[in-house]
């Protein structure tokens, strides 16, 4: 059995890894990043803030069938109302923190 390293970016650093992400948009990097997080280290949860500000309605929807295709954990907070994609569960907590 492989022991992977909790925290991969010493060992990425070492041999010099890097991402080919020249060509490739903003959620492709983070499924890329999620894909191989996922692989080396096993199910985890990602965690993006505002990531619905960065990117249009389109790359969402890509990003989150693609998420739920691959099975792969991802919460979106956000601090502002953006159209719903099919894709996502959406839950609104108020300044309270009532969910609504």
């Amino acid at each position: 059995t492989i022991t992977v390293p909790e925290d991969i970016s010493g060992l990425l650093k070492a041999f010099d890894l890097r991402f080919d992400d020249k060509d490739m948009s903003l959620p492709e990097k983070l499924l890329e990043y999620m894909i191989a997080s996922d692989t080396l280290k096993g199910k985890r949860i990602f965690v993006t803030v505002n990531l619905r500000s960065y990117i249009t309605d389109k790359q969402a929807e890509d990003l989150f069938r693609s998420v739920i295709l691959r099975k792969i954990n991802l919460v979106c907070i956000e601090s502002s109302e953006h159209p719903r994609s099919e894709s996502e569960n959406v839950i609104i907590i108020d300044k309270d923190m009532c969910v609504i």
